[in-house]
């Protein structure tokens, strides 16, 4: 942009010159040789009227300069969305491996209670063997979960420049303020950072296709001069200074021609993407929405199944312990709870995430916004 205002103003330049000739000349009667010093100066100045190219250069220099900030925008907000969905998948994890280790200390007890009771030859050897498969089974799972947290904490170091989570034990979804959760009605684009550099493409296409056009318009430039040349042959003397103004009509010119029509076509091809670009947009934030109105939907029917799983789990130990039902019975009423309570988890991180995605498809994120999902969203025990 600076460099295309700089044309604008009128260009100053200073030549100096100076030469020895050496020459003769041959007549009948005689020779004549001459030994000639030339020096001198000229000065010079050249300055703009009237020149659309210079004009339309600037505005597509300002369309620049919007597109490299944008791309700063842009790659904040990916970095941002990052940040989140990985700090999100953090607690996630954590509350998972808390959940897993409570499971793992029921079965701890189930299999202490199992031995006994075999020892007293109160059940079957089948049931005991069952009671220590699943005790066995939950631990390797416990530390493939302790291994995924540790895996998402070192994904969140690296999105955050090596900074780790301020808090990570006592923290867990809010499943009442999730349900919630405001959501847009549309997608208007106005601020979102893809779909603004794709229209800045656009205008700069459109730029280029004018500074084409602008070769065939007419220029008009104020123009002077002061030359001061001294010879040493006959001690000449010249002085000579011009002004003038100069008009330039462009004729014709072949090249000049084919590059409006080429840069036309890629305006073109540049608008269309544009227009894609939006559409493309739209439809996902459309696919967002649904999404998120259907993890709602699922966040509450999960909730009651929490509800319902945890009466028939205490149901079922009292069943148990009055040998009413098999250990096999009370074994398929714990992993029903655990496993609606872990789906629980990974609903409402799936639904944080995907609203963290909805508000930079609309430029909306920003670190504050982040801080405040954190504070409405989460609890901190």
């Amino acid at each position: 942009t600076q460099s295309s205002k700089g044309q604008l103003f009128p260009t100053f330049s200073a030549q100096f010159y100076g030469g020895r000739s050496k020459y003769q000349y041959n007549y009948p009667t005689e020779i004549v040789k001459y030994n000639q010093i030339t020096k001198g100066y000229t000065l010079s100045f050249s300055m703009p009227l009237f020149n659309k190219q210079i004009f339309d250069s600037i505005e597509e220099g300002k369309k620049r300069e919007e597109y490299y900030k944008l791309q700063v925008t842009q790659f904040k907000q990916q970095l941002l969305e990052k940040v989140g969905e990985n700090y999100f998948g953090v607690v996630a994890a954590r509350e998972q491996l808390q959940l897993l280790e409570e499971e793992l200390e029921l079965l701890r007890r189930l299999k202490e209670g199992a031995h006994l009771k075999f020892k007293a030859h109160l059940i079957g050897e089948v049931e005991y063997r069952e009671a220590v498969a699943k005790y066995w089974e939950k631990r390797g799972e416990v530390e493939r979960y302790r291994s995924k947290l540790k895996s998402q904490i070192a994904q969140l170091k690296y999105w955050a420049g090596g900074r780790g989570p301020r808090q990570i034990g006592g923290v867990r979804f809010n499943s009442e303020a999730l349900l919630s959760l405001p959501l847009p009605s549309k997608f208007t684009g106005v601020h979102s950072p893809e779909l603004e550099i794709a229209r800045i493409n656009m205008e700069v296409a459109k730029a280029q296709w004018e500074q084409a056009k602008d070769k065939l318009w007419p220029s008009l430039n104020f123009r002077g001069s002061y030359s001061d040349t001294k010879t040493t042959d006959s001690i000449t003397k010249r002085k000579d200074y011009e002004l003038a103004v100069y008009l330039n009509i462009p004729l014709y010119n072949r090249a000049d021609r084919k590059e409006v029509e080429g840069s036309r076509e890629g305006y073109l091809s540049y608008r269309a993407r544009y227009i894609d670009k939006k559409r493309e947009l739209t439809a996902q934030f459309e696919g967002l929405l649904e999404e998120l109105k259907g993890l709602k939907i699922e966040l509450q029917a999960l909730e009651k199944g929490v509800l319902a799983g945890a009466l028939n789990l205490k149901k079922g130990e009292e069943s148990y312990k009055n040998r009413l039902i098999s250990i096999f019975d009370l074994y398929s009423a714990i992993e029903s709870y655990y496993s609606t309570k872990l789906q629980l988890i990974e609903t409402q991180q799936q639904l944080l995430q995907n609203y963290l995605q909805l508000l930079q498809l609309q430029g909306k994120l920003s670190l504050d916004k982040i801080g405040e999902i954190e504070k409405l969203y989460l609890k901190f025990n």
